[in-house]
């Protein structure tokens, strides 16, 4: 099982709504690409005393290996347009963990 997220940021003041429609859209699109694995989004707001402010959203993937091909492909051109769009995406992956090696019996 393959886990990620994408952290996106607006960096140029657009209409929320419309990015929303537009990143709803697009996962709508990968998730055909990978019917079994689990592709969220959420939109990310802040605290503040004078109102919840967005921050932004968060695109979480839990894939089958065997799907992740089908989505590579058009989740770099995604983000790519992310940027084009005006905003920062992060992706956020588990850093790999080695495997312990066992210790020597002298």
């Amino acid at each position: 099982m393959v886990k990620f997220a994408i952290r996106c940021q607006r960096a140029v003041p657009t209409d929320t709504e419309e990015l929303d429609r537009w990143l709803e859209q697009r996962m709508r699109a990968l998730r055909s690409g990978a019917p079994t694995g689990t592709l969220r989004v959420s939109r990310l707001n802040q605290g503040m005393p004078s109102g919840p402010v967005d921050i932004g959203w968060l695109l979480e993937f839990e894939l089958p290996e065997s799907e992740l091909p089908f989505i590579d492909e058009p989740l770099s051109a995604a983000v790519s347009d992310m940027r084009l769009l005006g905003f920062q995406p992060t992706v956020l992956a588990p850093a790999d963990v080695p495997t312990p090696v066992p210790a020597q019996q002298s």
